[in-house]
């Protein structure tokens, strides 16, 4: 196999179809570098993986921290999220299931949410350019309420990206938002049965959720036993801001 080596990047020209897989051992590792600019999602910056096979794929941020920082000043929580999985992002495409972690309440430890997979409505575009020496054609979808452009390579067809992003006819190996809030910019490409990593179930979570609706609900109703419980003990104007856990969460009297 002949890989090229470009100032620290690394590319694999193998064709895809003369690579094979077997069980949950990739066949495929993208590698990313993930740019936030949203305030509240910063600590998904920096490198991320995509391990991919044939049906299945896993988004993992490889340099998170492994368990959730807090800081408290007077009432206000500082609380940057940690997970020792890397917040991975689970897509299999046999199944149609979508699996990814959040956390629910002031709970400092990430949940796993199972549900399955979302709809993104791409509408693909005769554009055309070279990214880690595969021809990639433009596509654009909105998904969670954000555009996105992607560039995806039909050399690879299997329909994952990064993050949350699937669903083309060939790997996603850029994409942003039309604001560039959100960007995922290609770092290298390696394609082989030998691969060193592979694909994996997110296991490690406070709790488990059967749908995303389960999961809302059940922030829903733990938010309101929080306040419930801090009003029976005298504080009556206990409130809770939400926010993203990256942000300050405050707790108001």
């Amino acid at each position: 196999m002949l890989f090229v080596f470009l100032y620290g990047l690394y590319a694999s020209f193998q064709p895809f179809s003369d690579v094979v897989s077997s069980g949950h051992s990739a066949l495929g590792h993208v590698l990313y570098e993930q740019y936030t600019y949203l305030p509240c999602e910063q600590h998904l910056n920096g490198p991320a993986s995509l391990w991919f096979n044939n049906y299945e794929a896993v988004y993992v941020h490889d340099e998170v921290l492994p368990e959730t920082a807090v800081e408290t000043q007077g009432n206000e929580i500082l609380a940057t999220p940690g997970d020792e999985e890397g917040f991975p992002v689970y897509i299999n495409i046999k199944d149609d299931v979508f699996i990814f972690k959040d956390f629910v309440g002031l709970s400092f430890v990430a949940s796993i949410i199972r549900d399955s997979l979302p709809k993104i409505d791409w509408h693909i575009l005769d554009k055309y350019r070279q990214i880690g020496g595969y021809s990639c054609q433009k596509a654009e979808g909105e998904f969670a309420g954000r555009l996105y452009e992607a560039w995806f390579a039909r050399e690879i067809p299997v329909p994952f990206g990064p993050y949350k992003l699937w669903g083309l006819p060939g790997l996603i190996l850029e994409a942003k938002t039309d604001d560039e809030s959100v960007q995922f910019l290609f770092k290298g490409l390696e394609l082989s049965n030998k691969l060193e990593g592979e694909v994996f179930v997110p296991s490690k979570g406070k709790s488990s959720f059967n749908s995303y609706a389960e999961y809302l609900e059940a922030c829903e109703k733990r938010k309101m036993e929080m306040i419930q419980r801090a009003r029976a003990e005298g504080h009556l104007g206990f409130s809770i801001t939400d926010a993203p856990w990256d942000c300050k969460i405050e707790i108001r009297e």
